[in-house]
């Protein structure tokens, strides 16, 4: 099994392994905004699906990248 497919249990691991703080972690858990989900009282998720989640939001061109790009900027 490779490193990506483990097994990340509970909002704190969670959050360690995305570089979030705690309570960072369990508000994106609890609005539906990370790969996870809640077994028992813990979430749990892996590593390729969470990194894959929040791989298009870093990877995104923002607004302002577009509008400079269209004006020949």
């Amino acid at each position: 099994m490779e490193s990506d497919e483990q097994y990340i249990w509970g909002a704190g691991a969670i959050a360690k392994a995305l570089g979030l703080t705690r309570p960072q972690a369990f508000h994106m858990l609890s609005a539906g905004r990370l790969p996870a989900r809640k077994i028992g009282k813990k979430w749990v998720s892996t590593k390729k699906a969470l990194h894959e989640a929040l791989t298009p939001i870093a990877a995104a061109p923002s607004p302002i990248d577009a509008i400079a790009e269209k004006s020949g900027r």
